[in-house]
């Protein structure tokens, strides 16, 4: 079967990673060489990082993030006056795989946001929805729940 025909039937399915993976994999000699079960498997990882990268974006853009903060760019050595068990026991989901709430209180200027926004970009890459309201807004909503019995 041609080259083209297949990219086609990929791109109909909805595998457009895999595609543009079947197209790179045409002309460099040391992929063509690969046994087909290795070339197969390099097809279905494009396939899984893209979706992955697509989901992770879509979380992101769902939770409304305020700040574009990843755990990799919070300084550690700036004092917050955060436990460190604490911190430790939220960046290993504990808190969030036991349904836990969070609520950071402290002065301006401390980093609340920036660390909380953090926390919720590592959650959304660990596939889980996140949704960043500040304290009026959840107020606001758990009024409008509570009068309907939601």
């Amino acid at each position: 079967m041609a080259i083209a025909p297949i990219q086609d039937r990929l791109r109909q399915l909805g595998l457009t990673a895999m595609a543009a993976e079947w197209t790179s994999q045409q002309t460099p000699p040391d992929v063509t060489a690969l046994p087909f079960e290795e070339r197969f498997g390099l097809l279905v990882e494009a396939e899984w990082a893209a979706r992955d990268r697509r989901g992770i974006q879509r979380r992101l853009h769902a939770a409304h993030l305020r700040v574009t903060a990843t755990p990799e760019d919070l300084d550690g050595q700036t004092p917050r006056g955060l436990p460190r068990p604490t911190v430790q026991q939220l960046w290993r989901r504990q808190g969030v795989a036991d349904h836990q709430t969070v609520l950071v209180t402290g002065p301006t200027g401390v980093g609340k946001t920036s660390w909380l926004c953090a926390w919720g970009h590592a959650a959304c890459r660990r596939r889980y929805h996140v949704t960043d309201l500040r304290v009026p807004r959840l107020l606001g909503e758990a009024a409008v729940a509570q009068t309907t019995g939601q």
